[in-house]
């Protein structure tokens, strides 16, 4: 018998110690939920074995978006003034505001124009409301800095697989954009 096997009962006894048998009832209930648990036995450690030997095994499983939410994300990236090389700087590493803002952005490969800091956020955040990037958090909160998304990587590696170099947005993905951009809900309409 181990140690903790033999504390347990050392315990049972103390704690049943001059009661009568209609009196230990309610007790061996409350004695059984304090007892060690057999995890061999037990399902639940059963599956949660069965999921750590799943995940570390298998690759990542892919999330699947609906059509019209991949088109709506794909149509915002290439109407925003920022070049392929950012997202695929943002897959690996998180880029901060100031990296994106004025010459910095072009010196960079982030962005095809000049674009100011508070325009920069402004696309930024559009891009974090389609779905494509998400905002950095550190110990402090809330980060000024921008990570890819699940949708976001997809639609990298299909803009990669396809051999697109530069995100080029034709009059219609403008209109759609500017039309799904600035004609949404606020956000206490949306559920």
């Amino acid at each position: 018998m181990s140690k903790h096997q033999d504390r347990s009962i050392s315990y049972e006894k103390k704690f049943h110690r001059g009661r009568t048998n209609d009196t230990l009832e309610p007790f061996t209930d409350l004695y059984t939920i304090q007892r060690p648990l057999q995890l061999d036995k037990d399902p639940a450690f059963d599956w949660a074995v069965a999921m750590m030997n799943h995940s570390s095994t298998s690759s990542p499983e892919t999330v699947s978006y609906p059509t019209p939410t991949q088109q709506r994300a794909e149509r915002a990236a290439k109407c925003s003034p920022f070049r392929l090389q950012l997202f695929a700087t943002l897959r690996s590493q998180s880029v901060a505001l100031q990296e994106l803002t004025d010459n910095t952005g072009i010196y960079n490969g982030f962005t095809r124009i000049p674009v100011g800091e508070m325009a920069a956020e402004n696309e930024l955040l559009w891009l974090l409301a389609v779905g494509l990037l998400r905002r950095e958090v550190d110990g402090q909160g809330l980060t000024d800095s921008f990570r890819l998304t699940p949708l976001g990587r997809q639609l990298l590696e299909h803009w990669q697989a396809s051999g697109t170099s530069e995100l080029k947005p034709n009059l219609k993905d403008h209109l759609y954009n500017s039309l799904s951009r600035w004609l949404r809900l606020p956000g206490w309409l949306q559920s």
